[in-house]
């Protein structure tokens, strides 16, 4: 399906505007195929009039409260607020990235806390659900600018995405292209949002990166270690250790580029170290504890594209997501920071002493049970 230029339009006015989705609703309405629209819940719950910009806090529950009236009621107009917001992390206001997600996780939490019973939500692990938005650092909304317009080319790719069919292109070296169309105030808002993340600026000072790596070196370390265990993640599931080639890689310059050269290099580690699988959810769920960690551009334009296509094609997969999405954050607001870790000087370590020294607790829960 093809989306309309009015369509287009609506949504991304939502996301440079924050304050108005009744347009894009309207639309959404209108165009929608009545089968998606039937998946949306008829129930109305009065929302915010707007996510106004005066205050912190009053900011952080506005996102809060929309959240959970998209969790708890499933309408159509609160629903939609998700991706606008997870895309205006991504494309407009970066610097909201830790407030934000705070928020939006603690609301969607409580609205599905408030729909399930009680023996549904006993399968939540209970320190999975710690409360973090006590700690939520969300940026003095004075500081912030009053708005930041989406780059036209960053259009482009966004809705090609969208709209193309799952499986059709390669997702990863599609959304890491996202970055050549970053404009500069954009650029510079990233690497601002990032450092405020724990352990970046650190890492970024350090500027450590491994040389290339030839997986073959790691077949006959012990089974346990994190060499076996990265070796067979590597081969069992067919991977490349280089997840992008030397070519496919965008520079979009200091902490940010670095941030992103060593997150490719690093990330199947964190699937060993996390205990996340390459499964659908699972990924997702890995993405969201990397924005959580490090404020990964890459992170946030994969989740708000992937909500976006949700929100127009496939609203069954909201849910599932959305549950991945706030237990990846979770996960890895509590996780010290991985990025500052030379994991390649510890191949021959076992895994899980690696994950006591630096506090990593694996994810066991089944994602599809905690719906």
């Amino acid at each position: 399906m093809m989306l309309t230029d009015n369509l287009k339009k609506a949504f991304i006015d939502a996301v440079e505007n924050s304050s108005e989705i009744e347009p894009l609703v309207r639309i959404l309405q209108k165009e929608l195929h009545p089968g998606v629209l039937n998946c949306y819940g008829s129930e109305v719950a009065k929302l915010p009039l707007g996510f106004n910009r005066v205050e912190g806090r009053a900011l952080a529950e506005q996102w809060e409260l929309t959240a959970r009236t998209a969790s708890e009621f499933f309408n159509l107009e609160a629903v939609a607020w998700l991706p606008v917001l997870l895309s205006q992390i991504a494309f407009a206001l970066p610097e909201t990235t830790l407030g934000m997600m705070d928020a939006i996780t603690q609301g969607w939490r409580q609205g599905r806390m408030t729909k399930e019973d009680t023996t549904r939500a006993a399968l939540a692990q209970p320190e999975v659900w710690e409360t973090v938005l006590a700690k939520a650092e969300l940026s003095d909304p004075a500081m912030l600018p009053a708005s930041r317009l989406v780059p036209a080319d960053l259009q482009k790719l966004f809705w090609r995405q969208v709209e193309s069919i799952p499986g059709s292109n390669n997702i990863i070296e599609t959304v890491t292209n996202y970055g050549a169309a970053y404009d500069q105030p954009l650029r510079e808002a990233y690497a601002t949002a990032m450092l405020q993340h724990t352990g970046l600026p650190e890492a970024y000072q350090e500027n450590y990166l491994r040389p290339p790596l030839n997986i073959q070196d790691l077949k006959d370390y012990p089974k346990g270690t994190l060499a076996y265990a990265y070796y067979h993640q590597i081969v069992d599931n067919g991977l490349d250790v280089e997840i992008l080639k030397v070519t496919q890689k965008v520079s979009i310059g200091g902490v940010v580029d670095y941030a992103g050269q060593r997150i490719f290099q690093t990330h199947d580690l964190w699937h060993v170290l996390t205990e996340y699988t390459t499964d659908g959810l699972d990924e997702i769920a890995l993405q969201a504890f990397q924005l959580a960690q490090l404020g990964s551009p890459f992170s946030s334009n994969l989740l708000a594209s992937l909500m976006t296509r949700a929100l127009l094609f496939d609203p069954q997969s909201i849910p599932y997501f959305m549950q991945a999405i706030c237990v990846g954050w979770t996960h890895g607001r509590k996780t010290p920071p991985l990025l500052l870790v030379k994991w390649e000087q510890a191949w021959g370590q076992p895994v899980v002493e690696l994950r006591r020294q630096h506090q990593i607790e694996p994810f066991t829960a089944n994602l599809m049970a905690m719906v």
